[in-house]
């Protein structure tokens, strides 16, 4: 009878780790199909749904695997959702502090660090040029017909309602009956106005924000080159997978040229 179960254990084992497998594939595809990963927001809840179910395995091969593909889905870095896990397994009391030591940090930052970059680099241009109306409606007048600015529907509205509301912000405000969108653009406002040191709030000056939106419009420009090139680079391995030669030619292009203008 010993000789039995020892026999029939290693199949018991293999059929608990299929299952656990399929479990974990379908907390993944169900988050997947509740959350936009296209969104900050989505991204985070995704990570952290399926983080609750990962926390619980103890194999760190499997545990490495699950980082890994939530990273690769939601397209964010491996540390990020590392940092992630820390905090729902101390949320769920399933680690102690020697293990994953608690960052007062890593709450805080979440959501941002699940935001595209551009998005950030977007959202503080956008406060600066909101925070002073003569830069509000120098913005407006050079820069609502560039290309950076027609494909992005926030910074359109900023700067067309801005002109409607004579570039000021709590009349931007007062025309607006989304109260999360009031919210999200009073939160980018203030961000961006003050600046908080170890001397008290600071206000930029008129100069200092011309300034600054300049180089906030480089970098933001910058950026949605480089997420660009991501893209590319991404359909590039898809096309080489497929064997598809005339779409990877093109792509092949597309990445030169993208390239050397990210360089000029």
């Amino acid at each position: 009878m010993v000789k039995t179960r020892l026999m029939w254990y290693p199949a018991l084992l293999l059929n608990a780790v299929k299952k656990s497998v399929l479990a974990m594939e379908y907390f993944f595809d169900e988050a997947l199909k509740k959350y936009d990963k296209k969104t900050a927001d989505g991204k985070l809840n995704i990570a952290k749904e399926v983080l609750a179910h990962v926390a619980n395995i103890e194999n760190q091969i499997e545990k490495a695997h699950w980082i890994k593909k939530i990273a690769h889905t939601v397209e964010v870095e491996e540390k990020i959702v590392t940092d992630v896990l820390k905090t729902v397994a101390a949320n769920m009391g399933q680690q102690n502090q020697a293990q994953y030591p608690a960052s007062s940090n890593i709450l805080t930052e979440q959501e941002s660090s699940f935001q595209k970059r551009s998005d950030i680099i977007r959202n503080s241009l956008v406060g600066l040029i909101m925070s002073d109306a003569k830069i509000w409606k120098e913005n407006f007048e050079t820069q609502l017909d560039s290309q950076w600015a027609k494909d992005d529907s926030l910074v359109q509205f900023v700067l067309k309602n801005g002109a409607e509301s004579e570039f000021s912000f709590d009349k931007l405000l007062a025309n607006i009956d989304d109260d999360h969108a009031i919210e999200s653009l009073r939160k980018i406002y203030f961000n961006a106005k003050y600046l908080f040191t170890r001397e008290g709030v600071v206000e930029y000056s008129t100069d200092e924000l011309r300034k600054l939106v300049d180089e906030y419009i480089s970098k933001y420009i910058k950026e949605l080159q480089k997420e660009k090139l991501y893209d590319i680079i991404k359909q590039i391995e898809n096309a080489e997978q497929k064997g598809d030669k005339e779409t990877l030619a093109k792509l092949m292009s597309e990445f030169t040229k993208l390239s050397q203008e990210m360089q000029s």
